[in-house]
């Protein structure tokens, strides 16, 4: 009887051991599960991380060409609308941009951010207003009669991130836009002024400094002789 006992003994230590075996196999198991289906959450959300990525490189590249393709465009156009001033014209085209801040490069007339817009905004300022008047009248005599007008926006290379504006290309246009329909509320014809943005492609100064940046922020006024080209 005793050894029957001691026997059984045995096998139930036995039997408890494989148990206790089997569970802990089955907790190891059930880690290794948890570490492979976390490897997998992990690598899933890594290829929807990548995804989104590549969207986003793909979306900045169409935007980038868009705006590579628009210079192109404005550039073919101003090329048509640039009247080189006649021998005849040349006195009056320089009565007009007397006093007046001068592009030495392109021979524009400047209107910079700080003098002529509110901060950040598109709308005149008082004392732009002012110094447009005296532009107004000057172009509106008969003098000055047979020249036509380009006003473009220009920037820095600042990103809007929160603003009304979609961007500095649309910045660039809605202050040149605003001084075109200044001059027609001051009697210049409609058909004498035209407009487009350059939003940050064609900087007068480094883009690298605060200064460099303020300069760049302008609107500027070509005076073109003689009549546009139309298609």
């Amino acid at each position: 009887m005793r050894s029957f006992i001691s026997g059984l003994a045995v096998v139930l230590l036995l039997s408890g051991c494989a148990i206790g075996r089997e569970s802990a196999l089955r907790v190891e198991n059930g880690s290794l599960k948890d570490v492979v289906d976390q490897a997998d959450a992990a690598v899933r959300n890594s290829e929807d991380r990548n995804r989104v990525l590549e969207e986003q490189l793909r979306g900045e590249m169409l935007l980038r060409t868009a705006a590579e393709e628009r210079v192109v465009l404005l550039k073919d156009a101003i090329q048509r609308m640039r009247g080189a001033v006649s021998v005849e014209h040349s006195s009056a085209y320089d009565s007009i941009r007397d006093g007046f801040e001068i592009n030495p490069q392109s021979g524009a007339i400047i209107l910079s951010d700080a003098v002529y817009f509110a901060s950040g905004k598109h709308a005149l300022s008082a004392r732009g207003k002012e110094n447009l008047s005296v532009l107004a009248r000057r172009l509106g005599s008969a003098e000055h009669g047979m020249f036509n007008v380009r006003v473009d926006g220009h920037t820095d290379n600042q990103p809007i991130r929160r603003s009304n504006y979609r961007d500095n290309w649309d910045l660039g246009f809605q202050r040149a836009q605003a001084v075109q329909e200044f001059f027609s509320s001051e009697g210049i014809d409609s058909s004498r002024i035209f407009i487009a943005s350059f939003a940050d492609t064609q900087p007068i100064a480094s883009n690298s400094t605060a200064a460099g940046k303020k300069k760049n922020r302008r609107v500027e006024i070509q005076i073109i002789d003689g009549e546009v080209e139309r298609e």
